[in-house]
């Protein structure tokens, strides 16, 4: 069993191939969302649902920051430094903050769900380090909260995934979401939508994940684990979205907003191509996805 996601993340596979031929099993609870039993659910309580969609807010580092400049008015720096002063971040938090923790996390169950293997190469996961505070006065303004989100989903045959911040509006799930409590969404045909919450973090939910992990194998229960993946081959990012837009110059021209302010506007679905022409034709421009 371990608690390391990285190290399931990239060699999963391989381990629990090994793990099955010397008659082991490779548990991995407390390595994504903490003190969240969200392997186990999947594993067991979602074990006959087909699951369509899963979601979450899987780094406590990032939401702790993301929550202090929203509700403190912190700067990126100084919300940093107040989440290492309290323990919910690392004296290195590099991969936390540019989004390589979650991705981790959202490789483990896109393979567990889905039984694809996405590489980081292939995320291409976006972080929060280069959000400005004008994004963030921008989001306060139309009632959005920004989060760190990792997402897999399945739409007409095609895997789509994503880990970036994005613009949240108050009918989200997650949109309540603050700190450094962690949670997942899941959509699947049988329960629907169903949440879940936790601590991301900290040596007693962590604890709780392996010992729970222990104590299913000392009963004989076997765990399914990541067995039976595929790579993927032809999967896809997202194709259209919502964007969250500021330019302090002007807003751009060529697009019909239903919704705008001076500088800020939400747009039209687009897709990449768009949105990077978008971005080309307007310079200073920032963009959000939004998470509807």
């Amino acid at each position: 069993m371990t608690a390391n996601k990285g190290l399931v993340a990239t060699a999963g596979t391989e381990l629990d191939r090994l793990a099955e031929l010397y008659g082991g099993a490779l548990t991995y609870e407390a390595a994504v969302a903490g003190g969240i039993p969200i392997i186990r659910t999947i594993n067991e309580e979602l074990a006959t649902d087909r699951i369509r969609r899963v979601s979450g807010i899987l780094n406590g580092t990032s939401n702790y920051i993301l929550t202090a400049i929203d509700q403190e008015g912190l700067s990126f720096d100084a919300a940093l430094k107040e989440a290492q002063a309290k323990g919910f971040a690392e004296a290195n938090p590099i991969k936390d903050v540019i989004g390589i923790d979650a991705a981790y996390k959202l490789i483990i169950l896109t393979n567990l769900i889905f039984h694809r293997t996405l590489s980081l190469a292939q995320l291409a996961p976006t972080g929060i380090d280069h959000l400005s505070p004008r994004l963030f006065a921008a989001a306060k303004e139309w009632g959005l909260k920004i989060k760190l989100l990792a997402s897999t989903w399945e739409s007409r045959g095609q895997l789509n995934y994503q880990v970036a911040p994005v613009a949240l509006n108050p009918s989200h799930p997650l949109y309540q979401v603050d700190g450094v409590t962690n949670a997942v969404v899941i959509d699947s045909d049988l329960v629907g939508t169903s949440t879940y919450l936790g601590p991301g973090a900290g040596g007693k939910a962590t604890a709780n994940s392996v010992l729970a992990d222990l104590a299913s194998l000392s009963r004989g229960e076997q765990l399914t684990g990541s067995s039976a993946c595929l790579r993927i081959e032809n999967g896809r990012p997202l194709t259209k979205q919502r964007y969250l837009v500021v330019n302090p110059t002007g807003l751009p021209t060529g697009l019909q907003f239903s919704d705008r302010h001076a500088t800020s506007a939400l747009t039209p679905a687009l897709t990449p191509t768009d949105l990077q022409r978008l971005r080309a034709t307007n310079p200073g421009l920032e963009t959000l996805a939004l998470g509807e």
